[in-house]
């Protein structure tokens, strides 16, 4: 175990991410630590003294690009309202952008780095990118570096300066302002798109990072010039190149706030933004709905990233956790910042999670950051199986305790057959070990029929119902525990899931919903008569679903479908955490 002073409380169960902590964090990152778990503070850890300058709890620090999982939040409300259409294009509210071949670029490319504005030709001076609407019209005439569309790449500085404009001009209000209005006043977070001069005092600067001239020498060798994609992302292209350590030390980008990069806050307040959106917090609802949530946390952006060359991992706005750390689901989303940040979601299995320090490591390798998911991870999912009497009865709480009373009765059932599973004194295993361990392309099939079915066609709570259909019709206790807990966390009523299995003479449904659960009845049940799907049944879906949502609800089914036989064959583990579904 290192040597450092490791300051703050964690819940009972959570001591083992105390200790990964104390082990993983380096000696003078200034390190900070917190975790919600089903919306309840169980982690908040910070280590002690930076080289003398004190850092706790409530110290605040740059974020970085940690900042855009803020900026996004507030669009992700905008368009819940209404106010904005994700498919629009930037130029029906700023016509001014469509300019040089912009004018199809819609907010949805912008969001999904898909739009190839990335920059200025002769790059943006540190002074003009702390402001988000000098930077907005440096770009409105500036030609995309690759065709809108074809493909993606990463927009460090500028992207939420394009989304702030169309905020701005849609509703008469900045980003920063919504951002504050509607997320961080009324929960009373630490995390400022904008810092108020009365915080200064709480600021503790951005540091480099420690490296030897050898090492840093090796780094600077293989940087990519400043005028390539990588350069012009990450303001290299500029006169003197964009110093990174330097931009959230300086007064004016902290008191702007640029939502791209230029926020301000700690562990707490970046666990505490992603806890109210997904959970709620303070006994209030979550503030994003279900449909949004799974709008914007669906994958959009695969492959190879033209600016960082990594492998793609970008949701809507949001980096796609579950791309990025296998081990949560697929669904989690969140973003990290240049100088170390990192903060989440993961709706299935309960996370908020938020970690800053204050030094840049040399090279932007941050390995501590997969140690502390994966401790927390653990922490959590094993917690799923010990009764929670502290837990208030209402609001997330309540719900995970439903969850855990389906997953004790499939439990007790699952035992009385232990001919289907292989048994252990503790416990029962899978048949099959992690088809994703076996099969590594498992994953990417996988994630793109999420992807294709998460376009915002049909509702995610209709592409529910359907496979909680499905899974009663070919008889998965996996499938229906999964499905009925996922219908629960987006607030379904224990009437409409109960009824699902009798939906044909339940009131419960709308007739959108009834012409999807017969298509799923169709397409599992043989019919004697004849062909499964009729041109009667085709036509009636047809009335209520448009050409494209109707092909996505066939790959919502054919997706539930990819699924059965690994439950079936496979025989995974229903209503425990996916890292525990399948044996080693």
């Amino acid at each position: 175990m290192r040597d450092i002073e490791v300051r703050g409380t964690v819940a009972e169960g959570f001591e083992a991410v105390r200790e990964e902590f104390a082990d993983a964090v380096g000696p003078g990152s200034g390190a900070q630590l917190a975790v919600y778990a089903h919306g309840r503070l169980v982690v908040d850890l910070w280590s002690g003294d930076d080289d003398g300058d004190a850092v706790t709890g409530d110290t605040l620090t740059g974020v970085y690009s940690a900042t855009k999982g803020a900026a996004t939040l507030a669009v992700a409300l905008l368009v819940q309202d209404g106010a904005l259409e994700l498919d629009q294009p930037v130029a029906h509210h700023w016509p001014e952008f469509a300019a040089a071949g912009k004018g199809r670029i819609t907010l949805r490319d912008v969001l999904t780095h898909r739009s190839g504005v990335i920059g200025v030709d002769g790059g943006l001076t540190a002074d003009e990118l702390a402001d988000d609407e000098l930077i907005a019209r440096r770009l409105a005439g500036q030609r995309p570096c690759w065709r809108p569309g074809s493909a993606y790449g990463y927009g460090g500085f500028v992207t939420f300066a394009i989304v702030g404009e169309v905020v701005r001009r849609a509703t008469g209000r900045s980003l920063q302002a919504q951002f504050e209005e509607r997320v961080r006043a009324p929960f009373g977070l630490d995390l400022h798109l904008g810092l108020p001069e009365a915080l200064e005092d709480r600021f503790r600067e951005v540091r480099p990072g420690s490296a030897s001239p050898e090492e840093l020498a090796a780094f600077w060798a293989d940087v990519p010039g400043p005028h390539s994609l990588t350069g012009i992302g990450y303001g290299l292209n500029s006169t003197p190149p964009l110093d990174q350590v330097a931009f959230l030390n300086t007064r004016r980008v902290r008191a702007l706030g640029q939502a791209s990069a230029g926020g301000v806050g700690n562990a707490r307040g970046l666990a505490g933004m992603y806890a109210a959106a997904v959970f709620g917090l303070d006994g209030r609802a979550p503030l994003l709905e279900p449909d949004t949530l799974g709008e914007f946390a669906v994958l959009h952006s695969t492959g190879r990233d033209l600016v960082t060359g990594e492998a793609g991992q970008y949701a809507l706005g949001f980096q796609a956790k579950g791309l990025r750390y296998p081990f949560l689901s697929a669904n989690a989303f969140g973003h990290n910042g240049s100088a170390g940040a990192e903060s989440f979601a993961d709706p299935l299995c309960g996370i908020a999670f938020g970690y800053t320090r204050r030094r840049f490591s040399f090279n932007w390798s941050y390995p501590e950051h997969d140690r502390l998911a994966a401790a927390v991870h653990r922490a959590v999912t094993a917690r799923r199986h010990v009764p929670d009497r502290t837990a208030d009865p209402s609001g997330a709480d309540g719900h995970i305790r439903a969850s855990r009373r389906v997953s004790a009765v499939t439990a007790t059932k699952s035992r009385k057959d232990r001919s289907t599973m292989t048994a252990t004194p503790d416990a029962l295993q899978s048949r099959l070990p992690d088809p994703a361990v076996l099969i590594p392309e498992f994953a990417q099939v996988a994630g793109t029929l999420f992807q294709a079915v998460g376009n915002g066609s049909i509702p995610q709570t209709t592409v529910s119902l359907a496979h909680l259909r499905a899974g009663q019709i070919v008889g998965s206790t996996y499938l229906t525990t999964l499905h009925t807990g996922n219908l629960r966390r987006a607030g379904e009523s224990e009437e409409r899931i109960t009824a699902v299995a009798s939906w044909h003479d339940a009131p419960h449904f709308t007739a959108a919903e009834r012409a999807a659960l017969a298509l799923v009845d169709a397409v599992l049940t043989p019919n004697p008569h004849g062909e499964r799907v009729t041109d009667e049944l085709y036509a009636l879906a047809s009335t209520h679903y448009d050409d494209k949502a109707l092909a996505t609800l066939t790959v919502a089914i054919g997706q539930v479908c990819f699924f059965i036989p690994l439950a079936l064959i496979g025989k995974p583990l229903p209503g425990v955490a996916p890292a525990e579904q399948w044996r080693a």
